[in-house]
């Protein structure tokens, strides 16, 4: 892993230094229910997406936000920072006292995923465009960042 973290942290540096902040989202999947592995137990239900910013350590207020009103307006149910806080990724890309923003999200599988065949649900589809409308609505806000 730390050919990917020092590429990472070498292309972070590179965005923050020619464009004055850098907004990064370290994307992740979750099993639809917690199990006995997990930090919300066996059974659990969980929402659509976890934003996780280390209890915003890893990514400023404004950033956060952003990304959970951006998800939550195209109807998805969002946590924050439960049942996951983020990983060793965002805590050491985000720094956001130097305009460095991390956040890490769990998508849950059930929107895209039938987890017992490992195949593409019906879900699928509709999942793609809203994310990809979620991440063609941040880029436009990062050029008005300018």
């Amino acid at each position: 892993y730390r050919p990917y973290r020092y590429a990472l942290a070498a292309l972070v540096e590179e965005i923050r230094s020619t464009h004055g902040f850098v907004w990064h989202i370290n994307w992740h999947s979750m099993k639809a229910f917690g199990n006995a592995m997990t930090p919300d137990g066996p059974g659990a239900a969980r929402p659509d997406f976890v934003v996780s910013d280390r209890h915003g350590r890893s990514a400023g207020q404004a950033f956060r936000s952003l990304v959970v009103d951006r998800l939550r307006r195209l109807g998805y149910v969002v946590a924050l920072n439960d049942p996951y806080v983020g990983g060793s990724i965002i805590e050491r890309t985000g720094n956001p006292a130097r305009d460095i923003h991390s956040v890490q999200i769990e998508i849950n599988r059930r929107l895209y995923l039938d987890e017992l065949l490992v195949e593409k649900n019906e879900g699928f589809v509709e999942l793609k465009a809203n994310l990809t409308s979620f991440t063609r609505e941040l880029a436009q806000l990062t050029r008005a960042e300018k």
